[in-house]
C-alpha cells in the first residue's frame, strides 16, 4: 500500500543529488539554522541529507523533515554514514540522544503514516459506512492492521523511556559482535540474522508463526560453484531443465507456496534430491574416480556449514515451509545504501545496520503473504530526480520520502527491538 507523508512546508530548489551523511561536533550539539533564522541544536552524530548546502534533518518537534543552513559559528564534521566506525562514535558522538533521535524518528513516522493512511482510507468510503468501518478510528488502526507489530513498538517506547548511556554501551559492544563481528561463513551469517529477527519479531497467523512457516535456504552460488562435481550437478539438473534457480540476483527473492505453487515444488524437490546427492558422498573421490578433485578440498567442503545445513535438512520443516526466502551473493560480500529497491541503511545513532540484516528483514515482509508482517511494502526507489521535483509533488507518499531520506523506518524498528533487546 502506498502511505502518504504530510508536504513539506519549505521547497528545496537545489538541484544536487542528496548525500546520507552523520554530523559530528566533539559530543557536542550540533546547531544549525532554518530557513527563518531559527537556531536549532542537534545531537552530535545526527543523520542528515546533504542537499546543496542544506541538510536535510528530520524534527522530532514538529515531526517532520526540515532543511537546515550552517551558522557563521556551525563546527561539524559530516562523515558518510557507511564510514562510521567505533572511534567516531566513542570520541565525537553524543551517542544516547543521537539513538533516541532516530528511535523516535522511526516511531513517528510509523505511526503519522499508518493514521494519515487510515483518515485517508475513511474519507473516501464514509459513504459506504460498512466498508468504512475498520478506518473509522485512526488513533488503533495500527492494532488492528499489524498487532504483533503494534507490540513491538510499544515495547521499544517502554525501554527507551529508561535507556541509560552505560546500558546503551552495553548493548554496542554486543550488537558489534552479534552483526559486525561474526564469522565470514555465509550460511551461518545467513542463519545467524535470520534467527535473530525472528527471535526478536515472529508474527502469528492463527496459531503458526511466521518462522514455522518461512524457510531461509543459507546457500549460495560461490558454493554451488565450489566444487567442480556440485557445479556441475546444478547445471545439469537445475538450470538446464529450466526450474527456477533463485540464488542470481543483487538482494534477495521468496518463493511462496501459494503464488508460485510450480516453482515452490520444483525447489523443494531439487533441495531434497540435492540432500540426496551429497548424503551419497559421490563428491568424494575414494567413491567416485571421475571425480578429479583435491582430497582436502572435498573434504572441507563436505564439512562446511551449507553441506551441514543441507545433510541435516528436517522432513518436518519441508513440510511445514509455505515460503522459500533466498540471499543473494551480492548483498552478503556488500554493504550499502541500497540493494536494488531495498534502501539498507537503517543505523541507529552509532549503530551500524548490515545490508544483509535489512535485506532479510524486507523479504520476510513482503514474502509474508497471510501473516501481518508490516501494513506497508519496504520496497522503495533511488531517485535519480533533482530532489526539487520529487518535494514539489503535492500529493506526497510515503514511497517518494523514502526515496528522499533513504530509509525504511518499518526495517528501522527491527534493529530496535534486536538493539534493545540486546
Amino acid at each position: 500500500m502506498m502511505l502518504k507523508l504530510i508536504a513539506f512546508s519549505i521547497i528545496f530548489s537545489i538541484n544536487t543529488q542528496a548525500e546520507a551523511l552523520r554530523l559530528f561536533n566533539n559530543q557536542k550539539p550540533v546547531v544549525l539554522k532554518t530557513e527563518n533564522g531559527k537556531i536549532k541544536s542537534f545531537p552530535s552524530g545526527i543523520r542528515a541529507k546533504k542537499v546543496g548546502n542544506k541538510y536535510l534533518i528530520y524534527d522530532i518537534t514538529s515531526k517532520s523533515y526540515q532543511p537546515f543552513s550552517k551558522t557563521e559559528e556551525t563546527k561539524f564534521t559530516a562523515k558518510k554514514v557507511l564510514e562510521i566506525n567505533h572511534n567516531t562514535c566513542s570520541d565525537e558522538a553524543n551517542n544516547l540522544e543521537s539513538f533516541k533521535q532516530d528511535a523516535l524518528e522511526a516511531i513517528h513516522i510509523i505511526e503519522k503514516t499508518q493514521k494519515k493512511y487510515c483518515h485517508d482510507m475513511y474519507q473516501s468510503l464514509k459513504n459506504y459506512p460498512n466498508v468504512a468501518a475498520p478506518y473509522t478510528n485512526c488513533d488503533t488502526y495500527i492494532h488492528k492492521v499489524a498487532p504483533d507489530l503494534n507490540k513491538i513498538i510499544n515495547e521499544v517506547k517502554e525501554k527507551l523511556s529508561y535507556l541509560d548511556e552505560k546500558a546503551l554501551q552495553n548493548k554496542y559492544q554486543h550488537y558489534k559482535k552479534k552483526i559486525h563481528n561474526t564469522t565470514d561463513n555465509v550460511s551461518e551469517k545467513i542463519l545467524s540474522f535470520s534467527n535473530l529477527i525472528h527471535k526478536s519479531y515472529n508474527p502469528k497467523n492463527k496459531e503458526i508463526s511466521f518462522s514455522q512457516s518461512t524457510l531461509t535456504i543459507p546457500l549460495t552460488t560461490k558454493w554451488f560453484y565450489s566444487h567442480p562435481k556440485l557445479k556441475d550437478w546444478i547445471q545439469k539438473n537445475w538450470i538446464d531443465k529450466g526450474i527456477a534457480f533463485p540464488f542470481l540476483g543483487n538482494s534477495g527473492e521468496g518463493i511462496s507456496k501459494t503464488t508460485n505453487p510450480q516453482d515452490f515444488q520444483n525447489i523443494k524437490s531439487k533441495l531434497i534430491q540435492l540432500r540426496s546427492y551429497l548424503l551419497t558422498q559421490k563428491l568424494h573421490p575414494k567413491k567416485d574416480k571421475s571425480c578429479h578433485c583435491d582430497e582436502e578440498i572435498t573434504k572441507n567442503f563436505l564439512k562446511s556449514k551449507s553441506a551441514h545445513w543441507l545433510l541435516t535438512l528436517d522432513d518436518t520443516k519441508l513440510s511445514q515451509t509455505e515460503t522459500f526466502i533466498f540471499i543473494h551473493d551480492q548483498t552478503v560480500k556488500e554493504n550499502r545504501i541500497w540493494q536494488e529497491y531495498i534502501p539498507t541503511d537503517q543505523s541507529i545513532g552509532c549503530f551500524r545496520s548490515n545490508s544483509l540484516l535489512s535485506t532479510l528483514i524486507h523479504e520476510y515482509n513482503v514474502n509474508a503473504g497471510d501473516f501481518a508482517y508490516f501494513p506497508t511494502d519496504t520496497h522503495g526507489n533511488p531517485s535519480k530526480l533533482p530532489i526539487n521535483e520529487i518535494l514539489r509533488t503535492q500529493d506526497k507518499e510515503y514511497t517518494k520520502m523514502k526515496s528522499i531520506v533513504e530509509r525504511e523506518h518499518y526495517l528501522q524498528i527491527i534493529y530496535l527491538k534486536i538493539i534493545l533487546d540486546l
